[in-house]
């Protein structure tokens, strides 16, 4: 059960809440029993799964284009075996190449993917929405809220709603 702090740190990176969770248990195993240190850790991993179901959230999704470059390098009789010279010509070749392929980013972009990637919005009145947890009746109602939040604030309606007389549909 004892780790060095070096394992623990990598693990935080990781997973805040999972080492939080190995040291309440730890800590109550040391100094109660081991029965009770197994138990706090089931209960405190079973409620941060329900909170986590519950809570559910996600994100709306835009395109980028996406494209792989290979370059054949040179090799001249002057440069050793270890260095490689590259050509301008091939590499733009490779760029000729290939159309690329198209990939999801979250709008957030709490992903961590590069801000400075500008984002294709699918076209108006279209919207891509992952969900990060799976899609159940315990969260349903949370991820249905966000999406027609967004949807309502992005869009507007194409005929006024007009009624002859006030109260009659």
């Amino acid at each position: 059960m004892v780790t060095p702090p070096s394992t623990l740190y990598e693990f935080w990176k990781i997973s805040p809440l999972d080492v939080l969770v190995f040291i309440v248990g730890l800590t109550i195993t040391l100094t109660n029993s081991i029965e009770h240190g197994v138990f706090a850790m089931i209960g405190l991993s079973l409620a941060i799964l329900l909170v986590r179901i519950f809570q559910a959230h996600g994100s709306f999704l835009a395109r980028v284009k996406v494209r792989t470059m290979i370059s054949t390098p040179l090799h001249s009789n002057s440069l050793s075996s270890d260095e490689v010279k590259y050509s301008e010509v091939d590499f733009q070749d490779s760029i000729l190449k290939d159309n690329g392929r198209s990939i999801f980013l979250p709008l957030d972009r709490k992903d961590g993917s590069n801000p400075k990637i500008q984002l294709e919005i699918p076209y108006p009145g279209i919207f891509i929405y992952r969900m990060k947890e799976g899609f159940n009746y315990a969260n349903c109602f949370t991820q249905l809220d966000e999406m027609v939040e967004v949807i309502i604030n992005c869009t507007q309606r194409g005929k006024p709603l007009t009624f002859e007389r006030p109260g009659v549909n």
